[in-house]
Parts: structure tokens; sequence; C-alpha cells
């Protein structure tokens, strides 16, 4: 994985993880604007994550600040439905980013004791599983 899709996928988990609770999307938060600072190359990196269907405003508005931009139609915008990805995906692909978009294959755990954000790949065992059977 690449160092700058690697620090993004960690960011954004460490947002969601850090604003669990909060019933309202902040841009002010600090792990926000350490996403939006990434700027264009963020972008291949968030549509993965949407392409991997996630469904999350921090993504969106990531997107919409970066971009400048939002794709999603009118009657759409403020609720997340199932326009909303599809939307941000064709717009990826009708800007070349397509090609760009790296497969989806890491998923993030936050570990509760320590507080720290766990990298696991595809097929990887989670902490305290056993390995699926195959």
């Amino acid at each position: 994985m690449r160092d700058t899709e690697k620090e993004v996928k960690e960011i954004y988990w460490n947002l969601i993880y850090s604003t669990f609770y909060y019933r309202a999307v902040r841009k002010d938060h600090e792990k926000f604007k350490e996403l939006v600072k990434y700027g264009e190359k963020a972008i291949p990196t968030l549509l993965s994550i949407l392409r991997g269907g996630r469904r999350c405003f921090y993504l969106i508005y990531a997107l919409q600040e970066i971009a400048k931009v939002n794709p999603v139609e009118k009657k759409y915008r403020g609720w997340y439905t199932d326009e909303v990805n599809p939307s941000w995906l064709a717009w990826g692909d009708n800007k070349g980013y397509k090609h760009l978009i790296p497969e989806y294959e890491d998923e993030f755990l936050y570990d509760g004791n320590t507080g720290n954000i766990i990298s696991l790949k595809k097929g990887q065992p989670r902490p305290g599983r056993p390995k699926d059977k195959e």
C-alpha cells in the first residue's frame, strides 16, 4: 500500500472512531482538517472507501471540501441515500480517478485497550479471533 493511501485511511478511521458519539459532522475536528489537507492526493483513497460500501458523511464532506463540487443531485443532498456513493464514484470516473482508485482491501479496527487503530489485510484474522476455516 502506498504511504499516502495508508496515511489517509488511518486518519479517516481515527476520525470515525474519535467522533463516533457525535450527532453531527464536525468539520472543525483536527482529524477532519488533517484529511482535507491531503487535497487531491486523498481523493482516490476516499473513493476506494466509498467503493467498499462505506456510508459516511465525513467521506462526503471531505470530498466536497477537497474537490469543491457536489455531484449528488440537489434533491438527495443532506441525506445519505442510495444515490450518494454512486454519484461520487461516477464523478471520480469522469474526472479520471477510476484507474487510480486502489482496491479496498484493508480493514481498520479500533483497539479499545490501547486506543490505537489496527490495520488488517484482507483475510487476516482479527485479534482474539480464530482464523476462519477455508
